[in-house]
């Protein structure tokens, strides 16, 4: 950016407000009206939650002191976090904040308004003919509908007849067309009201809610003429990370980084030199507050956290037995503590775009490109044939740091087409980064049972449920790959119901979850089918749901 955050003379607004009842006696110069200064925007430094803004331009002093309005201003302005950078030499005399209209400002709002009043006015005028004419040709047509027929005892020619036949015809259809042409000319007139209504309406709550102004009293040589610059934080302002992430065709994870900046100031920032940082905040007087640091738990991984919910079994209580232990201690643990959840350490960032941009002071969101780079990461393919019969691609990366990735949105773009958005959890340093990249369309497989196999048998006591599935991977890639597929069978939470894996082909079993989990490596274009499956041994009182 043009400027730094630290400035060779800051003066803290607060500062001057403790000091105004001690100030230096003003003289005649100062304690005349303010001058009315208007400065743009020309920097922001947007933060978590908020943002320093930053106004500079040249004061030319009468005598020795000058007072000023920077007008122009949001009314979310924090006044205790105003900082005034003057020329060497030069002294911050009295200081204020107020929401009130500059009367030149005033004026060429009024005079604003009243200009669109009068060509809404116009517009309406010209309404008001166009509906008077319409009326006058309808009625007209009225009267040649109801004088359409002849009458009477004497007698007409038949030329005349016809002539006045043909005149009735011809008016006719003319009054219908010329109804006609007002009808549209009406509606794009209707159209261009409401438009200047619109517009009165926006100048009229403008005029209604002045905008903020910082009054301030400087002391410098006689006649100096120095650069003020004014800075101030503001909650009307934010942003917030988001990312387009893509496989080119070399496999490799391709992001871009955005900045998605959204204000609420009012007045739109034209050609700024824009900042955005994470986790830092504007510089206090006072001393940072440390609060307790709580550690909060969550699956390790987004994908991890998918498969979860995808196979989460039901608890004991569902089948008469005590609630789930991990759900107890969790909840517990929630219940014990009440007091503030601080965050850790925080990464401190800060990104900047390569121009200057422009972002409208209506709430518009407008997102800012800051830079492009490629994450070092593996893409890894994943199945899960018994919720949805397709493969999936997951990007894996364990030096995620060095991309200073932060939380936040993101599309999954492939092939310039966009497949899906996500919410892009960062794990902690010297963990895996895993990002859902969507499915692979050149990766199949498909999961079907074995009917002949599958069927359940009984004894006296006992009846015993054996099923069975065939799943079949195929790769149509022109290279290998492997193919990381899970599966699941039951898991019992009674001793009397038994679970059998008893056809695996090769897969890892985990008993406590149930899952089944192979790594199948396929060479370009091959088909790879193998079987899989479990008996379940049950008392014949019993009968089992989900089977």
């Amino acid at each position: 950016m043009k400027h730094s955050w630290t400035f060779r003379v800051v003066v803290f607004a607060v500062c001057a407000a403790l000091s105004a009842g001690t100030a230096r006696p003003q003289t005649n110069a100062a304690l005349a009206p303010p001058a009315a200064l208007v400065w743009p925007v020309q920097e922001a430094l947007l933060f978590d939650g908020g943002g320093l803004l930053a106004h500079e331009g040249t004061v030319k002093l009468t005598g020795t002191s000058g007072t000023f309005a920077l007008t122009g201003l949001t009314r979310t302005l924090d006044p205790r976090t105003v900082r005034v950078a003057l020329p060497d030499g030069w002294s911050l005399g009295t200081f204020s904040f107020t929401t009130q209209w500059v009367e030149s400002e005033k004026k060429a709002a009024e005079t604003e308004f009243n200009g669109l009043r009068e060509k809404r006015n116009a517009v309406f005028s010209t309404i008001r003919m166009r509906e008077a004419l319409y009326d006058t040709y309808g009625e007209e047509l009225e009267m040649l509908t109801a004088n359409r027929a002849f009458g009477g005892n004497e007698a007409i020619l038949v030329e005349d007849m016809k002539e006045m036949a043909d005149f009735w015809r011809t008016r006719v259809k003319e009054l219908h067309y010329l109804r006609l042409e007002l009808d549209l000319e009406l509606g794009e007139l209707r159209e261009d009201m409401a438009e200047w209504d619109k517009k009165m309406a926006e100048v009229a709550a403008r005029i209604a809610t002045p905008p903020g102004s910082l009054v301030f009293t400087v002391d410098g040589p006689e006649g100096g003429s120095g650069k003020v610059r004014i800075e101030y934080v503001t909650s009307a302002a934010l942003w917030q990370p988001e990312y387009d992430i893509t496989v080119n065709a070399q496999g490799q994870v391709e992001f871009v980084r955005y900045a998605r900046v959204t204000q609420t100031t009012g007045t739109a920032w034209d050609r700024i030199g824009l900042e955005v940082t994470v986790g830092g905040a504007v510089d206090a007087l006072t001393v940072p507050e440390l609060e307790p640091w709580i550690l909060r738990a969550a699956a390790s991984g987004s994908f991890d956290r998918e498969v979860r919910q995808a196979y989460r079994m039901p608890s004991a209580a569902a089948w008469g037995g005590e609630a789930d232990l991990e759900d107890k201690v969790s909840v517990s643990a929630a219940r014990s503590f009440n007091g503030f959840i601080a965050q850790g350490p925080v990464e401190r960032y800060a990104f900047r775009p390569s121009g200057r941009v422009s972002i409208p002071g209506d709430g518009t969101a407008e997102r800012v490109e800051l830079e492009r780079f490629t994450l070092p990461a593996k893409v890894e393919f994943v199945a899960v044939p018994s919720e949805v019969e397709r493969v999936y691609q997951v990007a894996v990366s364990s030096e995620f740091a060095q991309a200073l990735l932060v939380a936040g949105e993101a599309q999954i773009l492939a092939g310039g087409a966009f497949l899906g958005r996500l919410s892009l959890e960062v794990p902690a340093a010297g963990d895996t980064l895993e990002i859902p990249l969507g499915p692979s369309s050149d990766l199949r497989i498909r999961r079907e049972r074995d009917a002949e196999r599958s069927r359940t048998t009984a004894t006296p006591l006992k009846k015993r449920t054996a099923s069975y599935w065939k799943l079949t991977l195929e790769n149509t890639r022109k290279t290998a790959v492997t193919v990381r597929v899970l599966e699941r069978i039951p898991v019992s939470p009674l001793e009397e119901i038994t679970v059998d894996p008893a056809t695996l082909t090769g897969g890892t079993y985990d008993p406590t979850t149930g899952f089944v989990t192979w790594l199948i490596d396929l060479k370009p274009g091959e088909v790879r089918t193998w079987d899989f499956g479990y008996a379940v041994e049950y008392p014949k009182k019993l009968r089992l749901l989900g089977m």
